[in-house]
């Protein structure tokens, strides 16, 4: 009443004041006329000025000049009553002449009758370190993305320079493997062939590491016929089962439907590298692998054991088993080979796919079990019984042996034969292989070295296919498929390419071509793709 403060109402206002005083945000308050009518010390620790000198000026006069419109416009419209508060980052001048970075949140101040605004009251913050941190982060983030295009550029590369001097090696290993007759020359020839292949697979695996890594791994879900799925990979699998004199048994151990969606690319890698590993690791006995069907109402899994007589995984190796490149000790690598990639690979496709992959039991020298699972849709009501696939699930001795590629379809005829092919393609190695492969299977063949040939060829002569290599000098690939379609072309352009990332394919498709083969080439592919071109 007398307007003595109370002792409370000092202890309050101590209170207040030491709190003011420890801030480190400023607090100030503004009158409607934009001036300062009060700030806190921490003004002096953010920007360097005194708060004596700041009195009675706007706090506009300290924002940087290249943010002073917006921060006014933000005023504006606290002041005009458009918005009841603002945040607005800003650099302020600092007394030493750098600008500071800021943070000022404000709301309006109403006069004693509530609906007067009477000036503004809010808090500056320095935000520089988390703009320094924000700064250090987004730098690390592109030299991350920098060196991850660097590392993918040099993965593609590798992979073109690799796979380009491959195909010729295969392709002609193969050919010769088909004209020699049984022997010893035949044989060092599948040496040859053999050590080819496993480079690919090396250059294959350390390329799927890489996407995985990157993210990039495509994963697509089309309809599978599974016990369709499940003979391929036995028939793949079965030569080097043989080989070491191992029974290899697929069996369903459950009743399942016929038709499921997944990603049959990718589970046919998973598995094929599986009964791989456990035929590699399996010097005699067995290799079984029992097929499951779980059924999970919208969808369901669907459970593949590899059960193997092999070497056994030890009990303190199994964590890292599943590591890049890691296998269960060195001993392992001279002994049986490989990358150690694969376990690893194989583990994050089945993740990609919806389930997982685990050792379920081991024990050195008496074998192993390995679980693959994946997340498959349910598309039809058409079940199966694990009778139904039994007759075609092992490698029994009446097992028809794989089929060798024929140059021939079953009327006696070359299978290409009437098909006119134009190989447009710059290494002199490669132009021969394909230029043999396409003739002997009756297709009449011309060859270019370039694009630029390649388009005028085709604007001259009309041909069936194009077989397009798509790094080529003077005018590559793509640019010959974009101005052959632009012609009017309505032929077959099938693209080859050494480059094998994942958006190679897109790419190719996407400028006009039909189809799309990866080197080295696989014989059996190219012709099967090429057969149905044929007139008629």
């Amino acid at each position: 009443m007398n307007g003595i403060p109370t002792e409370g109402e000092v202890e309050r206002d101590h209170r207040i004041l030491s709190l003011l005083l420890a801030s480190h945000d400023a607090i100030f308050e503004i009158a409607s006329d934009g001036t300062v009518d009060f700030i806190s010390p921490a003004w002096s620790r953010i920007t360097g000025h005194e708060v004596a000198d700041t009195m009675d000026c706007t706090l506009l006069e300290f924002v940087a000049a290249a943010d002073a419109p917006h921060t006014s416009e933000e005023f504006d419209r606290l002041l005009s009553g458009q918005v009841h508060s603002i945040q607005v980052e800003c650099r302020m001048r600092h007394d030493r002449g750098e600008t500071v970075y800021c943070e000022l949140n404000a709301e309006r101040r109403y006069a004693a009758d509530g609906t007067t605004i009477a000036g503004v009251y809010g808090s500056i913050r320095d935000v520089s370190d988390e703009k320094r941190i924000q700064h250090e982060f987004l730098t690390a983030k592109l030299e991350a993305e920098r060196a991850n295009r660097i590392k993918d550029e040099f993965l593609a590369n590798m992979s073109h320079e690799i796979r380009t001097p491959l195909t010729a090696i295969l392709g002609f290993t193969d050919v010769l493997i088909h004209d020699l007759p049984a022997g010893d020359s035949r044989d060092r020839v599948s040496v040859i062939r053999r050590n080819g292949r496993y480079l690919l697979h090396l250059l294959n695996d350390i390329l799927d590491t890489s996407k995985i890594e990157a993210g990039h791994l495509l994963i697509e879900e089309v309809e599978v016929c599974l016990p369709e799925l499940v003979e391929e990979v036995r028939a793949l699998m079965e030569v080097k089962a043989t080989e070491k004199n191992l029974a290899l048994d697929f069996e369903f151990d459950t009743r399942y439907r016929n038709s499921v969606r997944t990603d049959p690319t990718r589970l046919r890698q998973v598995l094929v590298n599986l009964v791989g590993n456990a035929i590699k690791f399996t010097e005699s006995g067995s290799v079984r692998v029992i097929v499951r069907y779980r059924d999970c109402g919208d969808h369901a899994k669907v459970e593949f054991d590899i059960v193997d007589t092999g070497i056994g995984v030890p009990e303190d190796a199994r964590d890292r088993l599943f590591a890049p490149f890691a296998q269960a000790d060195s001993s392992t690598t001279r002994r049986f080979g490989g990358t150690g990639l694969g376990l690893s690979i194989s583990r994050k496709i089945t993740q990609a796919l919806g389930g997982s992959l685990t050792i379920v039991d081991s024990q050195p020298n008496v074998g192993s079990t390995f679980r693959a699972s994946v997340r498959v849709g349910v598309i039809s009501e058409d079940w199966r019984h694990p009778h139904d696939s039994r007759q075609h699930a092992s490698n029994s001795p009446s097992t028809t042996p794989p089929v060798r590629p024929q140059q021939r379809d079953n009327s006696g005829r070359p299978e290409l034969q009437g098909l006119s092919v134009l190989i447009a393609e710059d290494g002199v190695d490669n132009q021969r292989l394909l230029d043999h492969i396409l003739t002997r299977a009756g297709a009449t063949v011309d060859v270019v070295e370039n694009g630029e040939q390649a388009v005028d060829r085709v604007a001259r002569q009309l041909y069936d296919v194009v077989l397009m290599d798509m790094q080529m000098p003077i005018l590559d690939g793509y640019e010959a498929t974009e101005q052959i379609r632009a012609a009017g072309y309505e032929g077959f352009i099938c693209a080859i390419t050494a480059n094998a990332m994942s958006t190679d394919r897109d790419k190719c498709l996407a400028i006009g071509c039909d189809d799309y083969l990866t080197k080295p080439i696989d014989r059996t592919s190219l012709i099967a793709a090429l057969a149905t071109r044929l007139p008629g």
